[in-house]
């Protein structure tokens, strides 16, 4: 369900530009176009944006820098009955009659099914995008030519280079061909093969082009076909039209981390003012060596500052646009451009059918977020000792447990640094002392910003990165190399050893502990009910008075990738985003567990007592449908906009206790307490009780496994309890006192 007008959600946007995607428009669209204007006079610097729906290209432009987009044209093709893989391009000088300025729209049309008439048509406008007219057709054909793209070679004349599939009949399946126009765009020479496999089977195609500062070109493509399964390649070229021999594959563009890109690559030269700039490159699949899709499918570009040689460094990109590479939906033929005047990206891509606009810092390996970081060699955890959030707390490696002590913000501060915090403490990641020597401790501290608190974060290699030091050059390394729990966390010079690398996993920014829970929306002060009380598989889920049914009671498991798993108590069914989509909208319902991570949740307090719940994919949250206040009404995933109909209090369903983070009480009616906490022994428990009854004592982990158990007999007023928890392993653990009237639940930390 949308919200109330594009209008609306836009003048929220242009508050929250640099942190939310903006939909274009809501039909069916592909193959996204994005330039900037360089040779258009007063209009230059303006956006210009194009993308194809069926039988028409629709011209948008921005005129704030890529924070709200308006259309402006709509170019209709009336010769042929189908249209695809549309290109945008501005004349940057004088050619014959077109002068420079004169934007060009070529598009692939055809008539269906081969054998068919097709052609590449070209339109163009005068007026920065606002009237278009037919100008020119370059190519035509009757099996399959598709993706132009345009560049002024060494010699000064209009190229345009395509996909062509009317070569078959010479064994080439696909090949990579050009046209060249001296007089711009009106009359082209014949046809000259750049790139081709005849074999049958492989499929060069997609060329992007970008000219370097040293003035040689780039080109990247893909190659489909059962050899090199659309993996994206790179080739260059000294004047824009030789580019080697023609049966020569290319260099696959690999990254540091070992991973490639295959579909759709595109190809951009951005000016970060070093003399080579730097290429960026996109893909629609991020893969491994194996082939296998990585978990940051979707989330990453690369950029490469040698002109294209060499490996090239993965870096997180403005919009989450997962895609398996099965259709054209999702992340397909992905543009960039740079801010003007600043350290940021723009992007345009389509997910869902959609295209939408998204900015970003450029050149951050990782979005702003809370992760886990894994020890390579011993698989633990970087961790707050003790879970102290004391100034100068150490820290160290210890198993996974969940807590907030083993969560960390990471927040992209630019010029490559990082800023590191606790999730408990709110305080900073550091070396002591600002020690720059093999050996200096790593602890917390209150952010100052100094060069040992920012962090240089590098990829390794198979997924893993080593953390470096601003102040020392040195790295995050734990001591001696040992898998021992406690070990301690320091700064060493690198030495490529597996204790100095480490992984980086997004999790849920806090902990909730295992349990029941109702889960209240702070706008209406209803609850997260499952309509009907149904048990269906897809039944859908809205806001509705508390009235206490199971179908209002919902299970929080941890699951294993730092997530939480929201099961309807009423079906065993799991909180689940329709057809595992992304975008906003998305209707929210229960279904089959399947460890999906649109059945992934994570929960942030954004203030005392009220949480955003998050969905790992996509990042998208709970949200109340137009923030209606009417009974029934509708639960969607949407943006984050911090209205309270995205706020949300979990409250036990037992007592209607308001869970907060820490290690106070958990409500002010509450009368559990633990003393010490942490504790390293001994402990002692007081509750109040207003008669006299016998309790249930449990203690349980952060996966809601039972460590101890016992039943007594309380008495009306406080009572006091000591246990001995020396049997007990370190870690976090929720200590509850039940029984049939009452239910107390406190968080205690073992040492």
């Amino acid at each position: 369900m949308r919200k109330l007008t594009s209008l609306i959600l836009l003048v929220v946007m242009s508050i929250y530009a640099h942190a939310q995607e903006v939909l274009l428009e809501d039909t069916d669209s592909f193959y996204p176009r994005l330039i900037r204007l360089a040779a258009n006079g007063a209009a230059n610097g303006r956006l210009i944006a194009s993308f194809d729906v069926i039988g028409a290209g629709h011209i948008y432009q921005s005129t704030d820098d890529g924070i709200s987009w308006s259309q402006i044209a709509t170019i209709t093709e009336n010769g042929f009955a189908n249209t695809c893989c549309s290109e945008l391009y501005e004349m940057p000088v004088n050619m014959g009659a077109t002068t420079a300025g004169t934007l060009f729209w070529a598009v692939s049309a055809h008539n269906g099914a081969p054998p068919a008439s097709r052609a590449i048509k070209i339109y163009k406008s005068t007026d920065q995008g606002n009237t278009w007219s037919y100008f020119s057709t370059p190519v035509t054909g009757n099996t399959g030519l598709w993706e132009a793209e345009f560049i002024i070679d060494d010699f000064g004349r209009l190229v345009m280079y395509y996909a062509s599939e009317e070569h078959k009949g010479s064994g080439y399946n696909q090949l990579i061909a050009h046209k060249i126009s001296t007089d711009g765009g009106a009359t082209w020479s014949s046809e000259t093969i750049d790139i081709g496999i005849p074999d049958n089977d492989q499929r060069p195609g997609m060329p992007t082009i970008s000219k370097l500062p040293n003035g040689d070109y780039v080109m990247v493509y893909e190659i489909c076909g059962p050899t090199y399964s659309c993996d994206a390649f790179i080739r260059s070229s000294a004047d824009g039209v030789n580019w080697g021999a023609v049966s020569a594959v290319g260099t696959r563009i690999e990254s540091v981390s070992g991973n490639h890109f295959s579909h759709a690559p595109t190809v951009t030269w951005i000016d970060n003012g070093t003399a080579n700039g730097e290429l960026l490159v996109a893909g629609q699949v991020l893969r491994n060596g194996a082939n296998v899709n990585v978990a940051e499918n979707g989330q990453k570009y690369m950029v490469n500052s040698t002109n294209g040689t060499g490996l090239w460094a993965e870096r997180s990109s403005p919009l989450f646009t997962p895609s398996d590479g099965t259709n054209p939906c999702g992340n397909y033929s992905s543009q960039y451009v740079s801010r003007s005047g600043s350290s940021e990206i723009i992007q345009l891509s389509n997910k869902e059918c959609r295209v939408f606009s998204g900015i970003g810092p450029f050149n951050a390996p990782f979005a702003d977020g809370v992760y886990r970081l894994t020890a390579k060699h011993s698989g633990k955890a970087l961790d707050v000792s003790g879970c102290s959030d004391a100034d100068g707390a150490n820290v160290q490696q210890w198993p996974w447990a969940g807590g907030d002590c083993q969560r960390w913000k990471i927040e992209y501060l630019g010029n490559r640094e990082y800023k590191i915090t606790s999730q408990l403490s709110g305080k900073a990641l550091e070396v002591n002392s600002c020690s720059t020597s093999n050996g200096g401790n790593v602890q917390q501290w209150p952010w100052n910003g100094a060069d040992c608190q920012r962090w240089y974060i590098e990829p390794t290699g198979a997924g893993y990165f080593r953390l470096v030091s601003k102040n020392s050059g040195r790295v995050l390394d734990v001591d001696a190399c040992s898998d021992a729990d406690g070990q301690n966390v320091q700064q060493w010079e690198w030495l490529g050893g597996d204790c100095q690398q480490w992984k980086l996993e997004p999790v849920s920014p806090n902990e909730i502990p295992a349990g029941s829970y109702s889960i209240t929306s702070k706008n209406s002060n209803k609850v997260l009910d499952v309509s009907g009380c149904s048990t269906a598989v897809g039944a859908n889920v809205q806001q509705w008075p508390w009235n206490g049914a199971n179908c209002q009671r919902w299970t929080i498991n941890a699951t294993p990738d730092g997530y939480y798993e929201i099961l309807s108590n009423v079906s065993g069914l799991a909180l689940d985003v329709d057809g595992c989509l992304s975008t906003s909208g998305r209707n929210v319902q229960t279904w089959t567990s399947s460890g999906a991570n649109c059945q992934r949740w994570g929960f942030e307090e954004v203030e005392s007592g009220y949480f955003k719940i998050i969905s790992k994919n996509g990042l998208k949250v709970l949200d109340v449908s137009e923030c209606s206040t009417a009974d029934g009404a509708n639960v969607q995933q949407w943006t984050w906009l911090g209205g309270d109909c995205q706020r949300w209090s979990l409250q036990s369903v037992s007592q209607s206790q308001r869970i907060v983070t820490g290690v106070e009480e958990l409500d002010s009616e509450s009368k559990l307490t633990i003393y010490p906490n942490p504790v390293a022994d001994e402990v002692q428990i007081r509750f109040g009780n207003e008669r006299s009854q016998k309790v249930e004592l449990r203690i349980t982990n952060t996966a809601g496994q039972e460590v101890y158990h016992e039943e007594f007999q309380s008495t009306a007023g406080s009572n006091y309890h000591t246990l001995n928890l020396g049997g007990i392993s370190g870690g976090i653990y929720f200590i509850s006192i039940s029984s049939d009237e009452l239910q107390f639940t406190q968080k205690l930390i073992k040492n």
